[in-house]
């Protein structure tokens, strides 16, 4: 038996559909595949992105260097701070004038910050409003954690048990936990007072 035949005649009517059939498929084509703007638009995004990839982690491992450079200097500084106070403070010699303000400006580095907000409220003459209570901790070189410094207080002064807080949102410290009534210090004896121990 011969073997069939498969291929199609060459007439005037198949060319034309072959034709036909070839132009509807490269419009599919052309309908399907991006143009060259779109992959340069494209590209361009990729590439800012890389870009911006590259510069942030550049700028995280500046951060980094730059805090270790402030944690070191920074122990270095309450180290220097706290032995001149010391010198300074048991001396009987002359010394530089003006000394114990700079100490003073330095007091509350690499303190706790309940332990400076309590400091702050013990040493007030009346409440005062957290505003007034970051003004005290800045002039004393107190670094905060975050951008929200107030936040940080607020928070730092409802974990003091002796810290309370009046009506009109001052806050002031108490001589006990518990008790009513203002207290900045230890309290003092009046002139009638004895010692409970004889």
């Amino acid at each position: 038996m011969p073997p069939m035949d498969h291929t199609v005649e060459a007439t005037p009517e198949g060319q034309i559909e072959l034709l036909e059939g070839a132009a509807k498929e490269a419009a599919r084509l052309a309908k399907s595949a991006p143009s060259a703007e779109r992959i340069a638009f494209v590209q361009g995004l990729l590439d800012e992105l890389q870009g911006q990839t590259a510069k942030h982690i550049e700028r995280v491992m500046e951060l980094a260097h730059l805090q270790a450079q402030l944690e070191i200097g920074e122990r270095n500084l309450i180290a220097t701070r706290d032995y001149l106070n010391s010198v300074l403070s048991q001396t009987k010699e002359t010394v530089p004038h003006g000394w114990q303000a700079l100490i003073r400006s330095l007091r509350f580095l690499g303190a706790r910050l309940g332990d400076a907000c309590v400091q702050v409220l013990r040493e007030s003459e009346g409440p005062l409003e957290v505003a007034q209570i970051e003004g005290a901790l800045n002039a004393g070189q107190y670094r905060f954690r975050t951008g929200t410094p107030r936040r940080e207080i607020h928070a730092a002064l409802l974990r003091q048990p002796r810290v309370k807080r009046t009506d009109d949102g001052g806050w002031f410290y108490t001589q006990e936990s518990g008790t009513q009534g203002r207290g900045y210090g230890p309290r003092r004896k009046g002139a009638g007072e004895k010692n409970a121990n004889p």
